[in-house]
């Protein structure tokens, strides 16, 4: 159960790992997914968890922009848990350019905006996350 409750959670985390640098996309990694072109960024996070035993997630993550493929913008995340020691997700993407255009527009929104800013923007990216024609989400942890 234990683990069915962590893969869940890293299902939500997933949509939630851009936002990273208090909590939105960098100058830089922004201005490359504007336009789709190659973009390697990583940074480390704090997740909270409902986990007693393990309140805190200690991440590391890989964000890629690897650009245009068949009309698509294709992202990667890959994500390392520095308490396991080891790769535990791993999301590719592959966007249209109005829902390129749709992160991007939240983003700058959530950039200066509110908290419902930002919680729409986190909104987006779930639900492109859970979408499976639009990303998939591979569990790194056996």
């Amino acid at each position: 159960m234990k683990k069915i409750l962590l893969i869940f959670g890293l299902l939500i985390l997933t949509s939630k790992i851009v936002l990273a640098n208090n909590g939105i996309y960098t100058d830089e990694y922004l201005k490359n997914l504007k336009t789709c072109t190659v973009h390697i960024e990583k940074y480390s996070a704090e997740v909270p968890t409902q986990d007693p035993n393990t309140p805190i997630l200690h991440i590391k993550s890989t964000e890629t922009i690897s650009g245009w493929k068949d009309g698509k913008c294709i992202t990667k995340s890959l994500v390392y848990s520095e308490d396991l020691k080891k790769n535990i997700l791993k999301t590719n993407c592959a966007f249209t350019e109005n829902q390129l255009e749709t992160i991007i527009k939240k983003t700058e929104k959530a950039r200066n905006g509110s908290s419902q800013d930002k919680l729409a923007l986190n909104e987006e990216l779930t639900k492109y996350v859970q979408d499976n024609s639009i990303c998939t989400v591979e569990n790194l942890i056996k």
